[in-house]
């Protein structure tokens, strides 16, 4: 029996107007961050509760927000948050709210840059983690630069020029942003082969390490909630999964850990790529990072954003720009299968591409592949 989850639609009580849900994070199996849509495009963040006086604890605790018990929502318009106190603030004085993930993260943008708003207390962990990445980048990449701290979480960040890598540019020709895909890999072996960064005092303050066993529990976190709603069939990822191992089958490097076609930023005039959200730096296989444009390229000519001979030619103009070694190149199959699982996961929980995410899921599964 599968349990209930967020409805796909539900009304605004302050205007009236129904909202779809366009995508949702579960946090767990009686939690989720939620983000619906208006129909003029505009955006709302808000929660789901499994548990009534829960949803009525934080609806009290957070201004701006209103509840909907029946269907157990929080909706939190403009950036109404109780545990990022900026965010709302930089939205009333004309800020644009781009991300929003409840009570863990948004980014605002102002006329000054991009703020990042997390935790209070957090923030100094997200500077360093830049920090790091971008002596780790050396000239390689251009990565935002820290104007401000704002305190209470916020940090203002330089905007990058530029447009993410996902398509050709609007007017632009098929030629340059291949040769930004060319680029893009080019970069990205830098960033592999740079070394890592000595760990403070008692071991603190390094990237993280991003393991096969942290790989594996990745993809369980979102097919777990996806099969208990029943937004997936069960079936056994193990096979999928075993070929990763148990240990790194090649030594752990900088890795950017969240690759894919949106994190990379090209404009005509800038000499460097961008790269952007680089909080998720960590020390894991580069195959890692390979195998996720790898599998975000598929997914997005599998979407119709760009045709299959487009995404191949990206794909190979990666490749020839990164030129993975031996080593890295037996571990992608591993990873691909494993991020295709994941995959399928997250779009699962986007009404949008719930069909796309099964195909995903039963082609992942139909053909695991061999240990590398």
């Amino acid at each position: 029996m599968t349990e209930r989850f967020v409805a796909d639609r539900v009304v605004s009580p302050a205007t009236g107007e129904p909202l779809l849900l366009r995508r949702a994070w579960p946090r767990g199996t009686d939690h989720a961050l939620v983000e619906w849509e208006q129909a003029d495009g505009r955006r709302v963040a808000g929660q789901w509760f499994a548990d009534p006086d829960r949803l009525e604890r934080v609806a009290a605790a957070t201004p701006g927000a209103s509840a909907l018990p029946g269907e157990g929502v929080l909706l939190q318009p403009d950036g109404a948050d109780r545990r990022l106190p900026r965010v709302r603030a930089l939205v009333r004085a004309g800020g644009r709210l781009v991300a929003h993930r409840p009570e863990r993260r948004a980014v605002v943008r102002t006329d000054r840059g991009y703020v990042k708003a997390v935790r209070p207390g957090r923030e100094a962990a997200l500077v360093a983690r830049f920090e790091q990445a971008e002596r780790l980048a050396g000239t390689a990449f251009a990565v935002p630069r820290l104007l401000e701290d704002m305190g209470e979480g916020a940090t203002l960040w330089s905007a990058l020029p530029g447009e993410p890598l996902t398509r050709p540019a609007a007017g632009g020709r098929v030629g340059d942003w291949l040769l930004d895909w060319y680029r893009a890999g080019a970069a990205l072996a830098v960033l592999h082969a740079a070394e890592p960064p000595s760990p403070g005092p008692g071991g603190q303050g390094g990237p993280p390490r991003h393991t096969p066993a942290d790989e594996k529990e990745a993809v369980l976190r979102w097919l777990r909630p996806a099969w208990r709603f029943g937004l997936l069939p069960y079936a056994d990822p193990g096979p999928v999964l075993a070929a990763l191992g148990e240990e790194a089958g090649a030594p752990l490097r900088p890795v950017h850990r969240d690759c894919y076609d949106k994190q990379f930023v090209a404009a005509p005039e800038a000499e460097r790529i961008g790269l952007v959200d680089l909080d998720t730096l960590a020390l894991g296989e580069p195959a890692v990072d390979v195998a996720n444009v790898v599998a975000h390229m598929a997914l997005r000519s599998a979407q119709g954003v760009v045709g299959p001979a487009r995404a191949r030619a990206a794909r190979a103009a990666f490749l020839a720009g990164l030129e993975p070694d031996e080593a890295t190149l037996r571990r992608v199959p591993a990873y691909v299968a494993a991020t295709r699982l994941r995959l399928a996961g997250v779009y699962a929980f986007r009404p949008r591409w719930r069909g796309l995410a099964r195909e995903l899921y039963a082609s992942a599964l139909e053909s695991p592949p061999a240990p590398g």
